[in-house]
């Protein structure tokens, strides 16, 4: 097949423009057509030409240029040839004035930069390598190209990378995330931390191609947040997990997503919830407290640091304060509030052997406000007080 003819038809397919520049004017054309703004430098003909000849056969060069788009430059059969330009990325207007910010542009409306940007296709490398390796399998007698070459606009010197990705078909993708996210279920069920944690991931990387197809922002993050919660309170439930339980946890998890100011907050808060949905599972599972009790013991671990009244947990899991006293010291032998002090000297000492924190700070960090209580609470507990724990923990 003719080279015109196939690089046609594969930009048709994957709706990524291929152009041959074989003369003069294919150059011009090309650069006139896709140029938005003088910032692109690379789209001069007399630098693309320079920039074909430092690549060899078997290497292809993927050139990312000043506002995160990509064009592709190779040879087939002493042709040279370039595919895009294409995205791998979704900008938000943040997005751009980081980029702007970062590398001294010219700042032009963010608006004019995303409508440009949105022309273009949303790919993958290994997408792109896919597409790269078809035209010189069916037009040429050469071996496939084996090596990329990434080079920034502001830089000088390319990026080796000598092995891909394979490109999946989209139902193979499918097939490996529903194995995944039953490992997932099964683990979360076990109440195994680090498995879950580890499938998590997996799944994450799991939808790198649907993040390469529609982009990935806060909006993204936050519905793969809801996803995740949605998993894992079907394997708490299946579990036997109490559902008023479940529910706390994963309403909480949402609040914390719902003000998270960037994807790494959201990525730290779906971690966050599966160690506290596991070790939660875990305590159910081998502790046989009941739901009541669970609901409570969570509520304290993990609010400890601030007011915590028992009448108003006790309104919250809708029973009255004598029965939540009553419940919680048959199935623990203290009741709440002794286990809220329990564990809030228990992060004391923590702090006293691991930092240097007043003790005004610590007695605060803990949900206690008052230095003085705080003091009296803990030699309660520990029989010294606070200063005298800390001294004794430096000279061993």
């Amino acid at each position: 097949m003719k080279l015109t003819d196939l690089c046609q038809i594969v930009q048709d397919i994957s709706n990524i423009n291929i152009s041959i520049l074989s003369d003069e004017s294919e150059y011009l054309e090309f650069c006139n057509t896709w140029k938005f703004h003088d910032e692109q430098n690379h789209l001069q003909p007399d630098y693309l030409k320079q920039l074909l000849q430092t690549i060899s056969p078997l290497k292809v060069l993927f050139y990312q240029d000043c506002y995160r788009i990509y064009f592709v430059f190779l040879w087939i059969d002493e042709i040279p040839v370039a595919i895009g330009p294409y995205c791998t990325e979704i900008l938000t207007e943040t997005d751009y004035k980081t980029i702007v910010k970062q590398n001294n542009l010219i700042n032009l409306p963010a608006k004019e930069v995303l409508i440009y940007r949105s022309k273009f296709a949303i790919s993958s490398e290994s997408y792109i390598m896919h597409l790269v390796q078809c035209l010189v399998k069916y037009t040429s007698k050469d071996s496939l190209p084996h090596t990329a070459l990434h080079l920034h606009y502001n830089t000088n010197e390319c990026d080796i990378v000598n092995e891909f990705n394979t490109y999946k078909p989209y139902s193979s993708l499918v097939q490996e995330r529903y194995k995944i996210e039953y490992e997932f279920m099964e683990n979360i069920k076990c109440g195994k931390r680090l498995e879950a944690l580890r499938n998590w991931r997996e799944l994450h990387k799991s939808v790198d191609y649907l993040k390469h197809t529609i982009g990935y922002t806060m909006e993204n993050a936050r519905i793969s947040a809801a996803v995740t919660r949605t998993i894992i309170r079907i394997a708490g439930m299946q579990t036997g997990l109490p559902a008023e339980l479940s529910d706390w946890l994963t309403s909480q998890s949402a609040k914390i997503i719902r003000h998270s100011k960037n994807i790494e907050e959201i990525n730290k808060e779906h971690e966050r919830l599966i160690q506290a949905y596991c070790n939660t599972i875990h305590s159910f599972k081998n502790k046989k407290y009941s739901s009541l009790v669970l609901s409570c013991i969570y509520h304290i671990e993990h609010m400890y640091q601030n007011e915590i009244i028992i009448s108003s947990l006790a309104d919250e899991l809708d029973v009255t304060v004598n029965h939540l006293i009553s419940q919680f010291r048959k199935e623990t032998g203290i009741t709440p509030g002794q286990y809220l002090r329990k564990e809030r000297m228990q992060h004391a000492t923590w702090l006293l052997s691991s930092s240097k924190l007043s003790i005004q700070d610590i007695s605060s960090k803990i949900g206690i406000h008052d230095a003085n209580y705080f003091t009296k609470q803990f030699r309660r507990e520990y029989g010294e007080t606070p200063s005298e724990y800390r001294r004794k923990r430096k000279s061993l």
